[in-house]
């Protein structure tokens, strides 16, 4: 993600009217630190995790002298955030919280997150997958520490492949001629399922193609949506819709979905590195069956080099306030590089990929037995390596997110019907982004 310079920073303090202040109001409703008896320093951490108190438990039995407590929270967009937001408000935040990456910006102009430089920040940034650490940072600052992300792959199911004569397609073309035969071999069947109420895969396919939704130049925020790459891409999927090539009737998450991933009428997934678990847990007993693979290239707007995603990732920040901003940065260090805590994290928590650099390279050669003895790590690798740094998150992520499931609910379900809604999306996010009182333009 391209630096967003200081002034843009300063009206995003600007444009926080309603929210919490900043200098010395801020410094009135601070929270008073938390000390345990003998000087032991405690802090409080709020995250969505299940098992997060399990890799909590192991931190604090290392290190007595700073004691961590999970506290459990609604996922983000399920009220977490609001509760967040809301102790913010009240002066009651405690010293860190979990925050998908996406969302950085929204407390940033709520003045919510401390900036760890001070604080010895900097010195984590080598540590950390560049994609991942990059996410973190604004304006020089950095506020926060990346536990995790989702560099995406292609799952399929291999038997079916071979069994209706196909070829793993490795450019978007070619999928598309495969969903094609797929539906000409067994009418029953799809390539894969498409979520017509959640957009955001196709926020991180269109980031894949080149698009960039939002940028910044100076102290002015660009919207993009409808730019070249990923209105192709919106054409692509709409048209795939339009043709009856995926399945809408049973889209991902659905109950129905699982069960055609079960018994093959659902022939793949592009997702993260997250699914792979998930895929495995759905079906234990379908070893062999399932594969990996690359993600599908857009060769005509990346002609330079291949190009993958990211979808999902969490950091743990510090909320302004905490009294204690070293100790924070100290545990939130240890959760994202510490093998120890990653391995605690991926067993408990199921995070989709580590953010630390390196992490997995003892673990390249080793093969799945469940996903037809490939080198899955590998593969993960491959797409974590592929995934540019040019995609900005922006203050209304969610609003613009909203809008897009919105507008697609209502489009025709054709390339143009998907187009139409992208523009639209295009026109509420200038208007969304101005009303917070930000600089704004319309680059398309």
């Amino acid at each position: 993600m391209p630096p967003i310079d200081r002034r843009t920073l300063l009206r995003f303090a600007a444009a926080a009217s309603g929210m919490i202040a900043v200098g010395g109001t801020m410094a009135a409703c601070t929270s008073p630190a938390a000390t345990l008896p003998g000087g032991v320093v405690h802090l409080d951490y709020w995250s969505w995790w299940g098992g997060f108190s399990n890799v909590v438990d192991i931190w604090n039995a290392h290190n007595p002298g700073v004691q961590v407590t999970a506290t459990t929270i609604p996922g983000g967009t399920s009220g977490g955030y609001q509760k967040v937001f809301s102790a913010l408000n009240a002066g009651a935040a405690p010293d860190l919280a979990q925050l998908e990456n996406y969302q950085i910006p929204a407390f940033l102009i709520e003045d919510g997150l401390v900036d760890l430089s001070p604080h010895g920040g900097t010195a984590i940034v080598d540590k950390l997958v560049p994609w991942q650490a990059d996410a973190v940072q604004f304006a020089g600052g950095i506020y926060g520490v990346p536990v995790d992300g989702g560099p995406l792959v292609s799952y399929y199911r291999r038997d079916r492949y071979e069994e209706l004569g196909l070829t793993v397609p490795t450019t978007w073309a070619e999928y598309a001629e495969t969903a094609r035969a797929v539906r000409a071999a067994d009418p029953k069947s799809y390539i894969e399922a498409f979520p017509l109420n959640d957009p955001e895969i196709l926020l991180s396919l269109m980031s894949q193609a080149g698009g960039k939704w939002v940028s910044v130049e100076d102290d002015t925020w660009v919207v993009d949506i409808a730019s070249e790459a990923s209105t192709e891409v919106a054409r692509f999927w709409g048209g795939l819709v339009g043709e009856g090539l995926l399945d809408t009737r049973r889209p991902p998450w659905a109950t129905s979905w699982f069960s055609g991933l079960q018994d093959g009428t659902v022939l793949g997934w592009t997702a993260a590195s997250w699914a792979g678990p998930i895929i495995q847990g759905n079906d234990p007993d379908k070893a062999d069956a399932w594969a990996v693979a690359p993600m599908p290239q857009w060769p005509a707007l990346n002609s330079a080099s291949a190009r993958t995603a990211t979808q999902g990732g969490s950091s743990s920040v510090v909320l302004r306030g905490s009294q204690h901003p070293v100790e924070s940065l100290a545990f939130a260090t240890w959760l994202a590089t510490d093998p120890e805590a990653i391995d605690a994290m991926t067993k408990f928590c199921g995070i989709g990929w580590s953010s630390a650099q390196g992490h997995y390279d003892t673990q390249l050669t080793e093969r799945s037995a469940y996903f037809s003895n490939e080198h899955v790590v590998a593969e993960y690798a491959a797409s974590s390596a592929l995934v540019p740094n040019d995609w900005t998150w922006w203050p209304t992520v969610l609003t613009s997110r909203n809008h897009f499931a919105d507008t697609l609910a209502a489009a025709p379900k054709t390339g143009d019907g998907f187009v139409a809604a992208l523009r639209e999306v295009q026109l509420r996010t200038v208007a969304d982004l101005r009303n917070k009182g930000l600089n704004v333009r319309s680059a398309t």
